[in-house]
């Protein structure tokens, strides 16, 4: 009893201190099972890569096959209806993909490094531009030939209404505070998996 007496405090904080460790050893099992960062980068050669994943969805799992060619970056005002706020640019990086006609290719995401790894995303330090119509197409695709896309919520994969063509360009957007010039481009489409082009 005299034990439980002294000990009392502790053995009330041992049920927090449990959650506690059980929850940091989630996120480590989370960053295993369902990676969040980009830390397996494929191959570059010249200005291609040749990008291979899978991801999986409503108990389905799917390959990612694609080549992505970097064609270069360049100053814009705006595109597609956005513009950078002030006191950025808005830098466009334009690519070259390929992919067999069954490939599902919608999703990527493209992020502009500095000299000191500092990442920018799109749509950040953006804003609409009303003079310009607003590109609703679904990034990365070709506009009405998407190819198939997923409905991520009930797994149902859907054909567009023109078969995707085997190479086709696109333009991603990054707004780059000024003064800063980007060193380069990363393209993913399911993380850890990534393609890292430096500019030259």
């Amino acid at each position: 009893m005299r034990w439980l007496r002294r000990n009392w405090a502790w053995l009330l904080a041992l049920p927090l201190a449990l959650g506690a460790a059980g929850f940091a050893s989630c996120h480590r099992l989370i960053e295993i099972y369902w990676p969040s960062e980009p830390t397996a980068p494929v191959t570059v050669s010249g200005a291609t890569a040749h990008y291979v994943s899978e991801f999986v969805n409503a108990g389905a799992t799917y390959a990612r096959d694609i080549d992505v060619t970097f064609q270069g970056a360049r100053h814009v005002e705006t595109h597609g209806g956005l513009r950078a706020v002030e006191g950025a640019t808005l830098w466009a990086f334009d690519f070259t993909l390929a992919a067999g006609p069954k490939v599902i290719a919608d999703g990527c995401t493209v992020v502009a490094l500095d000299e000191r790894g500092r990442q920018y995303f799109p749509r950040a330090a953006t804003t609409v531009d009303p003079s310009e119509p607003r590109d609703l197409s679904v990034p990365c695709l070709p506009p009405d030939a998407e190819g198939p896309t997923i409905d991520y919520f009930s797994g149902t994969v859907i054909d567009s209404r023109l078969e995707r063509p085997p190479q086709w360009d696109t333009t991603l957007v990054v707004a780059i505070p000024d003064g800063i010039e980007p060193t380069a481009v990363r393209i993913w489409w399911d993380l850890p998996v990534y393609a890292e082009f430096p500019l030259p």
